[in-house]
């Protein structure tokens, strides 16, 4: 892409940084854009819904493809930090980049598209299982659990959220979800809090694997944690130890608890 501006005159190529040193906006003038997903699916909110629907039931096919992106992704990245040229790789790090199409959580409640991440899942998984099966033999596993980001419920724990055409009073109770895979089996999960009186650890409740109806080889667990009430600005990541002690850490995230 770079290359191909160079040679066209017509475009100039600049960052979001740049264009604002070029053209500095009015302090005055300031305006609050909301976070989330592009508008135009349904406007946009900060929990990705159009991608993420259906979360609050007991089953959802877009959970349930995350939850297997989840383990695939692992089983990709394992093989590749024993050896990045070893045979299929290629072939499953191709079918897991296209997994991650977002058109597979865009149409969700279309059986053709819900199985799709399963499908490229399956076929990958099977490629390289006899490779899995020899490293996991030879206790080669050097690589932690797979983190899915995290998502809270409600969106804006004692806030407000949108529900019955206005807005209504979100319950203060919230909950931290996420999906974690390791082929070697997870030890642990923890939630970890900081506020302003220090970090706080939480063991999160592993419910097993999400029950998938697409046929999965592969899905990540499930796993949630209760978050305090009243704890006002929160940041926490998860973290997750495999049985081989590999350990993975997520993204601190940030919360607030009225």
């Amino acid at each position: 892409m770079v290359r191909w501006l160079q040679g066209d005159p017509r475009f100039e190529l600049t960052s979001v940084h740049d264009y604002l040193d070029r053209f500095p906006p009015d302090p005055e003038q300031a305006a609050h854009i909301e976070p989330g997903s592009w508008s135009g699916a349904d406007n946009g909110d900060p929990q990705f819904m159009k991608w993420f629907s259906r979360y609050d039931q007991p089953y959802s096919p877009d959970l349930n493809s995350w939850a297997v992106l989840t383990a695939f992704q692992n089983v990709v990245h394992t093989l590749e930090d024993v050896d990045p040229n070893q045979a299929g790789l290629h072939d499953i790090t191709w079918l897991m980049l296209a997994a991650e199409t977002s058109c597979y959580w865009y149409w969700t409640g279309q059986h053709v598209w819900d199985q799709q991440v399963t499908n490229a899942a399956n076929q990958g998984y099977r490629v390289v299982k006899s490779q899995v099966d020899a490293l996991l033999a030879a206790g080669k596993d050097r690589t932690g659990p797979t983190i899915f980001a995290p998502w809270v419920t409600p969106e804006n724990p004692g806030g407000k959220r949108w529900g019955q055409g206005c807005l209504l009073d979100a319950p203060r109770e919230g909950t931290v979800h996420t999906f974690v895979y390791d082929i070697s089996g997870l030890k642990q999960v923890t939630l970890i809090l900081r506020d302003a009186n220090g970090e706080t650890r939480l063991v999160m409740t592993d419910h097993g694997l999400y029950p998938t109806q697409t046929s999965a080889v592969i899905t990540g667990n499930y796993y949630t944690a209760k978050l305090p009430v009243g704890a006002g600005d929160v940041r926490y990541y998860i973290e997750a130890e495999d049985s081989k002690g590999n350990i993975s850490r997520s993204a601190l995230e940030r919360v607030y608890l009225a």
